[in-house]
């Protein structure tokens, strides 16, 4: 999930955010998200949570993959995105991103946006 920032809205956010992850999994030839308002109440209490304890960490036992987002200026959705999309460069091609090699801890938020078997998103 992720803050909007003050010029935009949360149905604004909401929407970009959703059109930019599509927009890179077409590059990769997996199909579109949709919105899951249950996934996005799930994610918008856990940003809540986080800043309401002033902290930034992933949720433990979570059912779904998550990427977080912070920034101490306000960012758009293109800004956060991009963020995550950057670590495309860490990601191995060649190897199961699994296994010892594959670039997961540098390229988690890259395939979690591009994961072909995802079907829906959830913003908080």
């Amino acid at each position: 999930g992720g803050f909007s920032s003050s010029n935009e809205t949360s149905e604004t956010f909401t929407k970009e955010t959703l059109r930019i992850h599509n927009e890179y999994r077409a590059k990769h030839g997996v199909p579109a998200l949709s919105i899951d308002p249950e996934i996005s109440k799930f994610a918008q209490a856990w940003a809540d949570h986080l800043a309401e304890k002033n902290q930034f960490a992933h949720r433990t036992n979570s059912p779904y993959g998550e990427n977080i987002f912070w920034s101490s200026a306000s960012a758009s959705a293109k800004v956060m995105c991009d963020s995550w999309y950057g670590e495309e460069a860490g990601y191995n091609y060649d190897v199961d991103p699994f296994k010892s090699g594959g670039g997961g801890l540098r390229s988690g938020h890259f395939t979690q946006m591009v994961w072909k078997q995802s079907k829906t998103l959830g913003i908080g």
